[in-house]
């Protein structure tokens, strides 16, 4: 008795256990709804909460049949209004509900909102756990609790800002969507309207893409394949990481099953059976050029800042830096599926004539390099080049690669491939930073020998001299010793603020003052920071992009162009002195690219270790140009210091022929400025140094000698021609791939970016991985 007693009380027990769980959730649901509305009421102040209020439901009323049919394309501009491009959507086909197979409905309502058939467009339970999370997290949207309807609306509708205000709007059109649709039509929209990675929008495209079959013959396994795809096109994206997919299918097949959508035998089998992928290409896709894959990166991150996210360079670990990436990543891959669906117009300051002058330089200047790359198909050795115009910031020419018959080279380098700076970096970090603190030109510090510190690329040191010769010949021991009096933080933060993405927390000594870095950087920022030396120290936001707008002629973006001060006017005035001399003076590293109309121009030359890398920034009144030249995977160059200067001193040339010659202070010339300096570097010290003309002369026949060596041993390789027709797109997201073999075709995240989006256009890398057809995935993270 006493054992059937307490049976009955734990009975009753669990039965008031439940009863009260219940009380407290409807409590909890009530008291979410209050906070919500407590919130929008706070959000605006009263008068335009009516207006709010209206101009959702405008929107809503202003959706129609159509809104989910048509497919406009996005388009590209030039600075001149000429189309570019057009992203249209390939082998797109509508179906009708009752042309849907039912399990591909069910499928998608079990994995993305198993009350679909219950609510009337807003799930209140699954938000209330994302209600949680916003009053944790201060009002920021960080976790779904949207419904098939909801995600319906915020990929046709709105657009993806994560805040309060457009999550309200969301709930207010999701609610009078039901009331104008049936929940056959909203999910008939939904399945047409989704992305499914690879340039293909709606079931049926998926379908012929991935499995060379209409979507009616598709069986279980891979129709819940297929539904695995649009969570994350880029994570779960059939061609690069199938292992994610079919991980995913399972969940969607136990799913299945416990919503008795199918029984035990068809969730066993479907799950055993082997995936086996018939890819059928896009007919006439077009690989994307440099000037496209960069035109999104930029189009994808003015969207991304639009809709409220948080863009950092800076990061106090590893871990905190690749949180913020995987959240970069996820966002960069939505908004580059939104914008390959169509509905954008991006106006850009790209210039078709100068891009086509810097890839002939590039592409001229490294023919003789002819080594093939046998894992891609590509020139071993690689470039990329940037040029912008110092008036108004922007990027007018961007090239990422060389040109290759019968080989889409199309990994952009120029923004997604960071590498090692050398002594380009000196200007940004070491000298112009000192002068602002005092330092001139002709202070004068000690070349020598550092404990645990750099030596010098000759052969010695050179004892005291001041800082024009110190840059002019390019010492390693000064600059390194000005970071280490300045102080690493402080010197990094200039590049911070002209948001270099690939600095790592790892880079926490002076040795970053000669290039240094665990990752390095890019050639769009080296263009930024050396056109922002141009503008005395005003930096302006590196981009293309003039205006985005959507096909309701509604301007999303508009380049205001907006200066920030980076480093003050007499700082940046000094720097430009020295730098002309670099490239004016015999002993210059830079000596011979003066332009031959006698233009002013400045410049910075850098190499690395074992000549792995070779950069030349340089600029003039009118624009900043950086060229890098390197293999993907680094070797060292037979002469890349020469080349990279060949390529901006070539390309330069041409781009001023016929500018009327004025000075940097924007002052006319009467004549050439042939950017000679009077030669201030000071007598050597005899206490210091001995004879230091004669270890000059010694130092030109060693590095006679070394160029001897090096014709042996370097020169080009002149076999192995090879052919590889690989698609090598990239994306930014900050984690600094530089193996185009590695970039995908689809535009994963610029970014660190993580690896750069892979779809087509390359996303932020540390940028994750962009779409390849099509669609630009974003970068993936620079890990």
């Amino acid at each position: 008795m006493k054992e059937k007693t307490t049976d009955k009380q734990k009975k009753k027990t669990r039965r008031k256990k439940s009863k009260s769980k219940g009380i407290l959730k409807g409590f909890f649901i009530f008291l979410l709804v209050i906070t919500l509305v407590g919130m929008l009421v706070l959000a605006f102040n009263y008068k335009n909460l009516k207006n709010f209020y209206n101009d959702s439901v405008e929107k809503a009323n202003s959706v129609s049949y159509q809104t989910f049919l048509s497919k406009m394309p996005t388009v590209i501009y030039d600075k001149d209004g000429q189309v570019i491009r057009e992203l249209a959507q390939y082998d797109y086909s509508y179906l009708d509900y009752k042309n849907i197979q039912p399990n591909i409905v069910n499928a998608f309502i079990s994995i993305e909102d198993p009350r679909f058939w219950k609510h009337n467009g807003v799930d209140f339970k699954a938000l209330f756990r994302a209600g949680l999370e916003l009053v944790k997290n201060k009002g920021e949207i960080t976790q779904g609790g949207s419904t098939i309807t909801q995600q319906l609306v915020k990929t046709t509708v709105l657009s993806h800002e994560q805040t309060f205000k457009r999550k309200f709007q969301e709930i207010i059109i999701s609610r009078k969507l039901e009331e104008k649709y049936s929940k056959e039509q909203i999910i008939e929209f939904y399945i047409n309207n989704i992305y499914f990675g690879n340039g293909n929008y709606g079931i049926e495209s998926a379908s012929n893409y991935y499995f060379n079959k209409p979507s009616k013959d598709l069986d279980l396994s891979e129709l819940c394949f297929l539904a695995a795809i649009p969570n994350n096109p880029t994570m779960f994206d059939p061609l690069s990481n199938i292992e994610n997919t079919l991980e995913r299918r399972n969940l969607i097949l136990d799913k299945m099953l416990k919503a008795k959508t199918i029984n035990q035998d068809e969730h066993d089998s479907a799950k055993s059976e082997e995936i086996n992928l018939n890819v059928k290409e896009h007919e006439n896709y077009e690989p994307e050029g440099y000037m496209i894959t960069y035109a999104l990166n930029c189009t994808i991150e003015q969207l991304m800042a639009k809709s409220g996210f948080k863009f950092r360079t800076s990061f106090k670990d590893d871990n905190d830096r690749t949180s913020y990436f995987d959240n970069y990543d996820k966002l960069y891959m939505e908004l580059n599926a939104s914008i390959r669906k169509g509905g954008y117009k991006i106006h850009t300051s790209l210039d078709p004539g100068k891009q086509e002058l810097l890839q002939n330089s590039l592409d001229n200047n490294l023919s003789g390099y002819y080594g093939i790359d046998p894992d891609t198909g590509l020139y071993s050795m690689q470039g990329s080049a940037v040029t912008i115009d110092n008036t108004t910031g922007n990027v007018v020419a961007i090239v990422g690669g060389r040109s290759q018959d019968g080989v889409d080279n199309t990994f952009n380098r120029a923004y997604l491939a960071p590498r090692q700076p050398g002594s380009t970096i000196k200007p940004l970090v070491a000298y112009t930073p000192a002068f602002e603190r005092g330092y001139t030109a002709n202070s004068t510090l000690e070349d020598k020998a550092i404990s645990n510190g750099p030596a010098n690329a000759y052969s010695g040191y050179k004892g005291y001299v001041n800082l024009r010769y110190a840059t002019e010949i390019s010492i390693n021991t000064i600059p390194f010793n000005l970071v280490n009096e300045i102080g690493v933080d402080t010197a990094l933060s200039y590049l911070h603020n002209m948001k270099f993405k690939y600095i790592m927390p790892s880079d926490t000594t002076p040795i970053v003052s000669i290039g240094g870095f665990t990752k390095g950087t890019t050639a769009v920022e080296m263009a930024g920071a050396y056109s922002t030396l141009a503008r005395n120290g005003q930096y302006i936001e590196t981009t293309c992009l003039e205006k985005i707008e959507n096909y309701e002629n509604e301007v999303l973006y508009k380049n205001s162009h907006a200066k920030i001060e980076i480093y003050s006017e007499d700082a940046t005035k000094e720097m430009t002195s020295i730098l002309k001399g670099v490239i004016s003076k015999p002993h210059g590293t830079g000596y011979g690219a003066a332009l031959k109309n006698g233009m002013p121009s400045a410049g910075k030359t850098g190499t690395t270790d074992d000549d792995k890398d070779a950069w030349f920034c340089g600029y003039t009144p009118y624009y900043t140009t950086v060229v890098y030249v390197g293999a993907d995977i680094p070797q060292t160059i037979y002469k890349g210091g020469q080349v990279s200067k060949s390529i901006w001193k070539d390309y330069m040339d041409e781009i001023h022929s016929g500018l009327p010659l004025k000075d940097f202070d924007g002052s006319t010339l009467s004549g050439p400025d042939l950017n000679i300096i009077p030669d201030e570097t000071p007598k050597p010290d005899t206490e210091k140094e001995t004879d230091k003309t004669t270890d000059k002369d010694k130092d030109k026949d060693k590095d006679k000698d070394k160029d001897k060596d090096k014709d042996k041993e370097n020169k080009p390789e002149t076999n192995n021609p090879g052919n590889n027709n690989g698609n090598n797109n990239g994306n930014n997201n900050g984690n600094g791939n530089t193996n185009p073999g590695e970039g995908g075709g689809e535009t994963k995240p610029p970014v660190d970016p993580v690896d750069p989006p892979v779809d087509p256009v390359d996303p932020p890398v540390d940028p994750v991985d962009p779409p390849v057809n099509p669609p630009v995935d974003p970068p993936k993270n620079p890990t």
